[in-house]
């Protein structure tokens, strides 16, 4: 059995197969990509269904109303943007996705870093008795996407 394996695996068709196949993955966009590029659409998504509560926060300062609203839009916009952007493979989009997720990390460690913040919140969310955690692993959340940015930077045509 394994001389016939060795023999089909030697024959110019399987080869030939697997050489193509080989070719038309590397063209291909990189599965970690196309979850990040999915997730900041999705994200969108979430954050338009957030906006109902005009409530955002930036920077550990807690925003209501119209302000909230206008911040919201503008996350909106820049998660459409970098996940469609990722998703068609465009290196600006990428550069642009590492400046988001850091300025995301920076926005969770500034709101729990800031005095007074965690009372508000106490006030807003009772049964969230440590939201100081929530922010350190959101904030280190931020790193996983940057990752794999920074790592598959290959799959992304150069301007």
């Amino acid at each position: 059995m394994g001389a016939w394996w060795l023999v089909l695996f030697n024959t110019g068709a399987t080869k030939q197969y697997f050489a193509e196949r080989e070719s038309a993955r590397e063209s291909a966009r990189p599965l970690s990509i196309g979850i990040i590029g999915w997730y900041l659409l999705i994200g969108a998504a979430g954050t338009a269904l957030a906006t109902v509560f005009r409530v955002a926060v930036l920077f550990g300062f807690i925003l209501t109303g119209w302000s909230a609203v206008a911040v919201s839009m503008a996350y909106i916009a820049i998660q459409i943007y970098l996940g469609a952007g990722l998703l068609r493979l465009q290196e600006r989009a990428r550069l642009w996705s590492i400046v988001y997720f850091c300025a995301l990390a920076a926005n969770y460690l500034a709101a729990v870093a800031r005095p007074g913040f965690m009372e508000q919140m106490q006030r807003a969310m009772p049964q969230l008795d440590k939201i100081w955690m929530f922010g350190l692993i959101g904030a280190a959340a931020c790193a996983i996407p940057i990752w794999f940015l920074v790592r598959r930077r290959t799959a992304f045509p150069q301007a």
